[in-house]
């Protein structure tokens, strides 16, 4: 009884933690109209992220924030509601700002999972007697999957001219 009761006390405690390291930084500080560099420049100063950005996009943007106490993503969207910019947080280290378009930092759960695969499978068309390419279903023939050359082998053109339709 005594070691599922440890075991128990010690999963929570971990859980816990591992709940606190994911808010372990706070942020505060007043922005009335600042530009966004200043607020990076203050995140970056209380935590350990680091921002990329394209400065040429935000130096437009002004920034009005009392912020006590905030965790990372209430800041940001704050900072961001309305407006076209997104953010990415990779490795709770980095912050990727980008205007208009979201960035993926994870392949999706299922992208090595293969899927089944479909044979190529192209309409083949068949000519009727008005001349109108019908389509047809079924194997194709071996003479579709002949490879044909065009030209000479040795790749030297005679001073001929040469002319392909089809």
């Amino acid at each position: 009884m005594k070691p599922i009761f440890y075991y128990i006390i010690s999963l929570c405690l971990f859980a816990g933690s591992a709940a606190s390291a994911q808010n372990k930084w706070s942020i505060t500080g007043d922005f009335s109209g600042d530009s966004f560099q200043k607020l990076v420049q203050e995140i970056e100063s209380q935590t350990d992220y680091y921002f990329y950005y394209d400065s040429a996009q935000t130096d437009s943007l002004r920034v009005t924030l009392h912020a006590d106490h905030f965790s990372l993503q209430q800041v940001l969207d704050a900072v961001f509601k309305g407006s076209d910019f997104r953010y990415t947080i990779r490795d709770e280290k980095y912050v990727i700002v980008t205007n208009h378009y979201n960035i993926r930092t994870a392949l999706p759960e299922d992208f090595f999972i293969p899927e089944k695969e479909e044979p190529d499978t192209v309409p083949k068309t068949n000519m009727n007697a008005a001349g109108i390419a019908t389509a047809r279903s079924g194997v194709s023939s071996l003479a579709e999957k002949k490879l044909y050359d065009i030209g000479t082998r040795n790749g030297k053109m005679s001073g001929d001219k040469a002319s392909v339709s089809g």
